[in-house]
């Protein structure tokens, strides 16, 4: 009686990351088949697509280096070259040229003085009145 409480606690808790497992797949091209029968060999294909965003071409032959020398992966150097080529054109991050940044020129604030005398403002910066009853500079007392 004390054992069904705790298997239904046991489904309650497993069902849900059971749930939401799919079988991934792999990107259909020329060695997929040597990908699938050597990588899945010894882990889960999930980390192909999970390295991916990181690895670039440099660094998927590195990582097929890896498995051969540090982990004792049984794979021939043919089929690691197909299982690296494989890898590098459907994971590999695309390789990015630098753009050359061309500066804009910066727009000059307009001047409050225009020309070379303090006589002479700007024209948005002369109020209405300057129309109606002239310059205040002439203006005398």
């Amino acid at each position: 009686m004390r054992s069904f409480p705790i298997v239904v606690m046991t489904v309650i808790i497993v069902m849900p990351a059971a749930a939401d497992e799919r079988p991934v797949r792999l990107k259909p091209a020329t060695g997929l088949d040597k990908v699938e029968a050597n990588c899945a060999a010894c882990h889960s294909v999930d980390y192909i697509p999970m390295n991916s965003p990181f690895l670039n071409a440099a660094g998927w032959d590195a990582e097929v280096a890896k498995m051969i020398n540090t982990f004792g992966a049984a794979i021939d150097q043919a089929d690691a070259k197909v299982i690296a080529d494989y890898l590098k054109e459907n994971y590999g991050m695309p390789v990015v040229t630098p753009r050359v940044e061309v500066p804009t020129p910066t727009p000059r604030p307009p001047r409050l003085i225009s020309g070379s005398g303090w006589k002479r403002i700007h024209f948005r910066t002369i109020p209405l009145w300057h129309w109606k009853f002239g310059p205040l500079w002439r203006w005398k007392r």
